[in-house]
């Protein structure tokens, strides 16, 4: 009689299936995991960046640990706000506020650290020749206000684009074209006055 062929003894640990019979995750998978992977760290650095940058507040009562800048320009409220702390030394800035839409009211209030600032102002709808300079000192729980001020030095020549609609062949289309029309150019001036008490912005005499 033949003898039975003795059973190969397996390694503990060990399987004795084919490695390629083992289930593999389609690669699909694998790159579906990494695109969600860079969104979520894509994500996570915008929440980043939105949460350095201050908003225009108005708390009830100050917070502990924050003093308060007072930004506003006296007869004109149609103003798109620009404003960056500077590092003095290294000249590197951060932007506390920024957008292409005008503040609601009159005044713009910046929560920043208590202490010295540099402060880099300008406006995105004008013409202006350079961003005004200030350095000044933020207290904590108290008011900074900040008078601004524009001053017509000139006019520039800016181009623009004018969407027109014109009648082809083909029916009425719409056409884009380069216009340069004038501009007045601006200056900005700043200046800070002595910090006072916190109040809310409409409890203060140049909100109004």
């Amino acid at each position: 009689m033949f003898g039975r062929s003795p059973k190969k003894s397996l390694k503990p640990g060990k399987s004795n299936l084919d490695p390629s019979s083992r289930s593999k995750k389609p690669p699909l998978w694998y790159a579906m995991n990494d695109g969600i992977h860079k969104w979520s760290l894509l994500l996570l650095l915008l929440l980043l960046v939105i949460s350095c940058r201050s908003t225009n507040v108005n708390p009830a009562d100050a917070k502990p640990n924050t003093g308060y800048v007072d930004l506003y320009s006296p007869g004109d409220t149609n103003l798109c706000w620009e404003v960056k702390d500077v590092q003095v030394k290294s000249g590197k800035a951060r932007t506390l506020f920024s957008n292409v839409k005008p503040v609601q009211g009159s005044v713009l209030r910046l929560a920043l650290s208590p202490g010295d600032h540099r402060l880099s102002i300008t406006f995105l709808n004008k013409a202006v020749s350079i961003p005004a300079l200030l350095d000044l000192t933020v207290e904590d729980g108290r008011i900074t206000p900040v008078l601004v001020t524009l001053r017509e030095t000139g006019t520039i020549t800016a181009r623009g684009e004018q969407t027109s609609f014109r009648t082809t062949l083909r029916g009425v289309g719409q056409a884009t074209d380069l216009q340069d029309r004038p501009a007045t150019l601006y200056e900005i001036s700043a200046s800070a006055e002595p910090p006072r008490p916190y109040w809310p912005k409409e409890a203060l005499a140049y909100s109004k």
